[in-house]
């Protein structure tokens, strides 16, 4: 489950915002942001109201990577709905839980307003954190393949959003009571993209697990695979303290990212440069203007004087005013990781405390599987949904 903002999602031209009521039942907004027209409530929250009648039997098999079989039914899928209405309603939504978070698009073609939750949200419930390809099989055994990464793209970059739903209903319908069941089943996937849309499934298989490709001198040198990423996990803990922005104070698990360049080629060199891409699209150094990592701040901590960092961009200061940037981040000798796992102890925004996290959690598909680590840098310029280390020399 990503992280949770309450803010817009735009779909087309239209922003639609799930907002807590009495009971947990959510409602919808349609708003033209493109207008000056007042906002309208349509439905409440994209579900029927009266869950009673849904088929709760109805269900799909998912294979991990292994083969294990899990029966996925929708009273399942809206059980774990359940939780996330009841936490949102209570503005309780934490982010080291899993949720099967509601989203409502208008199809583009039909018009007709389309409500699920992602295959991705599925997945971590069944402990499933780290794949890659899924295969999706209809009855009659006509399949669909698409990386993990791509569902991520479509479903969480900040920009140009399609999503991917796993369909639950359609105009406040349960799909298997409404007009279009004869031809999408008891499950389908939709998204603001026609060519994603695949109907009538029944089975989801997980191909592989997820890869890492390190790409030296413009050439794939080796892909790392998640299965060895996990083995022997390197961890450590970072803090600093801000009244502005972000804070740290989190443990993460992970693989050093110096122990991924000394695989590589680039090994014994006397410099590097590294960048991460991710799958959104982000890459990290973020600004146009900075310069990839070099092989001091991979291997030895960003650039200090022994009190404070360095500063790379403005984003590597705390206490901030409206007046001043503030002073820079305070110096550490931890190093950059590619984290799987993380447990935050209460990290600050502007000076108010999150709650601390009672357990660690898999990242997976919230800000994962892959997530690298940046001591010595405002989290902004973290990546999240690592898919390839590049490395220049």
């Amino acid at each position: 489950m990503r992280k949770i903002d309450k803010k817009d999602i735009l779909i087309g031209i239209f922003a639609i915002i799930a907002v807590g009521l009495a009971g947990g039942l959510g409602y919808v907004i349609v708003a033209n942001p493109f207008t000056e027209e007042p906002s309208t409530t349509i439905f409440y929250q994209g579900l029927p109201e009266d869950w009673s009648t849904a088929p709760n039997a109805s269900s799909f098999s998912l294979f991990d990577v292994h083969g294990v079989e899990h029966i996925i039914t929708l009273g399942e899928i809206l059980e774990g709905v359940q939780i996330y209405l009841d936490d949102l309603e209570t503005d309780s939504l934490s982010d080291w839980k899993n949720y099967l978070e509601l989203t409502t698009i208008q199809d583009p073609i039909s018009g007709q307003y389309v409500t699920g939750v992602n295959i991705l949200d599925i997945l971590e419930e069944k402990n499933i954190y780290f794949a890659g390809d899924l295969e999706f099989e209809t009855e009659g055994s006509v399949s669909r393949e698409v990386h993990t990464a791509d569902i991520i793209a479509k479903s969480y970059a900040k920009k140009g959003k399609t999503y991917f739903i796993l369909v639950l209903a359609i105009n406040q319908i349960w799909l298997q009571d409404s007009p279009y069941y004869a031809s999408m089943g008891n499950f389908s996937i939709m998204g603001l993209d026609p060519n994603d849309n695949f109907y009538n499934f029944n089975q989801v298989s997980v191909m592989n697990n997820w890869t890492i490709d390190v790409i030296v001198n413009g050439t794939t040198e080796f892909t790392l695979d998640a299965w060895d990423l996990i083995q022997d996990p390197d961890t450590a803990v970072y803090q600093y303290e801000s009244t502005s922005g972000w804070g740290a104070n989190r443990q993460y698990w992970g693989k050093n990212v110096s122990d991924i360049i000394a695989m590589t080629s680039a090994n014994g060199e006397p410099d590097y440069e590294v960048t991460f891409g991710a799958a959104d699209g982000f890459i990290t150094p973020f600004w146009k203007w900075e310069p990839p990592y070099n092989k001091s701040e991979v291997e030895n901590s960003m650039y200090n004087n022994g009190t404070h960092v360095i500063p790379r961009s403005d984003d590597d200061y705390v206490n901030g005013t409206e007046s001043s940037l503030g002073v820079p981040i305070p110096a550490t000798d931890l190093i950059m990781n590619l984290a799987w796992k993380i447990q935050e102890f209460g990290e600050t925004y502007d000076g108010v405390l999150d709650d601390p996290w009672p357990i660690s959690k898999i990242l997976s598909y919230s800000s994962g599987p892959f997530n690298v680590q940046i001591p010595g840098r405002n989290r902004a310029n973290y990546a999240k949904w690592v898919t390839e280390i590049i490395v220049d020399y």
